[in-house]
């Protein structure tokens, strides 16, 4: 049943795979500067403890589904990827079900795993579990997705966006992915902040002190302790991945899985 479970994840990514050649892993990213290996453990982390994600890019062919992809590479062993293909798919079992639901964008259009209209806010509602979410959207900030997902025809409730752990926004410059801010939910609604590319310093820094993660803790069901034990075990799983160049998104996730980190 693992097994099964584990083959058809890895179909269902090899699916948004949208550049052609081989998926590319969180270790490509690492290495190309997308996103630091601090940002990679903690996301890495979230990802492992179920929490749901967005990416989001205004411009098409920034990163976005890639860098969501990379991503899904944690989820924690024995939890299906259900994509979702059509609102005939979001029905009331769905509440139920511990599945990490896939929408590919969050956009209008006959492509497969699109999903726009009034089921998006049916979709936005799964993110209160005991499943999870992960999609993306033509976004660049936390106000935007939330004008986008609240407004007609869509209508998601801003309470409910308020269960998405993670929200990612990655822009291309100059040739380079970066991943621009890294969001987690803040206390008393919404997102703030946790880490942002700095231009000056051509870095990405951390903006947000080890409190900001409390909210995302309340959600996950778990300690700061907890996460930052297992963030500092998936940081120097991807660090000992990637000075071994061990980079292919099959090799990846099975070094994840033989890890034990949970």
């Amino acid at each position: 049943m693992a097994e099964r479970i584990e083959a058809e994840n890895l179909r269902q990514i090899e699916r948004l795979n949208q550049r052609g050649g081989r998926t590319l892993s969180c270790i490509d990213l690492i290495a190309a500067g997308t996103f630091s290996l601090e940002i990679a453990g903690l996301c890495a982390a979230a990802i492992a403890r179920g929490a749901s994600m967005l990416t989001g890019a205004v411009p098409g062919g920034a990163g976005k589904t890639t860098l969501m992809a990379s991503l899904l590479g944690f989820l924690a062993p024995g939890r299906p990827i259900a994509t979702v293909e059509s609102a005939d798919d979001l029905s009331t079992s769905c509440a139920d079900n511990e599945a990490v639901y896939l929408v590919h964008e969050i956009g209008s259009g006959p492509w497969y795993g699109y999903l726009w209209g009034p089921a998006v806010a049916d979709y936005m509602a799964l993110a209160r579990g005991p499943g999870s979410i992960a999609t993306c959207l033509h976004a660049d900030t936390v106000d935007e997705t939330l004008g986008i997902l609240s407004s007609p025809p869509l209508g998601a409730r801003p309470q409910d966006l308020d269960h998405i752990g993670l929200m990612l926004f990655i822009n291309r410059s100059g040739g380079h992915h970066r991943v621009t801010t890294a969001c987690v939910p803040a206390a008393g609604g919404g997102h703030g902040r946790l880490f942002e590319w700095d231009r000056w310093s051509g870095s990405h820094l951390r903006v947000g002190g080890e409190d900001v993660l409390s909210p995302l803790c309340e959600l996950l069901n778990t300690s700061r302790a907890e996460l930052a034990e297992l963030s500092d075990g998936m940081e120097k799983l991807l660090g000992d991945l990637l000075v071994s160049e061990v980079n292919r998104y099959e090799d990846v996730r099975q070094a994840f899985v033989e890890s034990g980190l949970k």
